[in-house]
């Protein structure tokens, strides 16, 4: 069993470098064809969604002691989710390659993760503001430093519901309103948007432990 601790609490999961036998089971537990193992595309990319929307009813079922059955999600006009009948519920899900996080808390939030690797840094010339270049171009970590920027700006457009295309450059990140927190987790890179100073639990779940959750239920 997880170990709930209510709201403003970060669930991370991460696929990399688990075992082949512990993926089996969990696509089974699934009811996933096990021939997609074989697919790196899809256990980097759409296991990561399927996890996401199985856990978030599992914890919004524990959080509120409703049945996951009786929750209903939606999609405001935006794209963003929310739980209907359940306002004061609010809840944030990111997907990278081989990960999934979900950020739980009683008032809006925007999460997004991303997984460090090595990156075109021209990117940054269509989707950073202009101050931002220059933090960027000034930084003896890049990497670091330009994940931190794109997983700040993601989670801050994801607060709002924007259109990702139309806002991403259109603000400086380190010039805004809303408080954003980013830290590292073995290899991704997390940032957490919310209206005002906040302090959050982190929660780690297994693929072992995540099996066990999903048998559960």
């Amino acid at each position: 069993m997880v170990r709930i601790l209510n709201f403003e609490t970060c669930f991370i999961v991460n696929f990399k470098n688990v075992s082949e036998q512990e993926l089996l089971e969990l696509l089974k537990i699934l009811s996933t064809n096990e021939s997609f193992i074989k697919n790196e595309n899809f256990i980097e990319k759409t296991m990561p969604k399927i996890v996401g929307k199985v856990l978030i009813k599992y914890i919004a079922s524990r959080i509120l002691n409703v049945s996951k059955n009786s929750l209903i999600f939606l999609k405001n006009p935006n794209g963003k989710p929310f739980l209907k009948d359940f306002p004061k519920f609010c809840f944030n899900i990111s997907h990278t390659n081989n990960a999934v996080v979900i950020f739980v808390s009683r008032t809006c939030v925007g999460i997004d993760v991303e997984r460090i690797r090595k990156i075109n840094f021209k990117i940054s010339d269509r989707f950073f503001h202009d101050e931002e270049r220059k933090i960027l171009s000034g930084s003896p970590r890049k990497i670091d430093t330009f994940f931190e920027i794109w997983t700040k700006k993601e989670s801050h457009v994801k607060y709002y519901g924007e259109g990702f295309f139309n806002t991403f450059a259109a603000f400086n990140v380190f010039c805004t309103k809303l408080k954003i927190k980013t830290f590292k987790n073995n290899g991704l890179c997390i940032s957490i948007c919310k209206g005002g100073n906040f302090e959050f639990n982190i929660t780690e779940i297994s693929l072992k432990r995540l099996n066990l959750i999903f048998k559960e239920n």
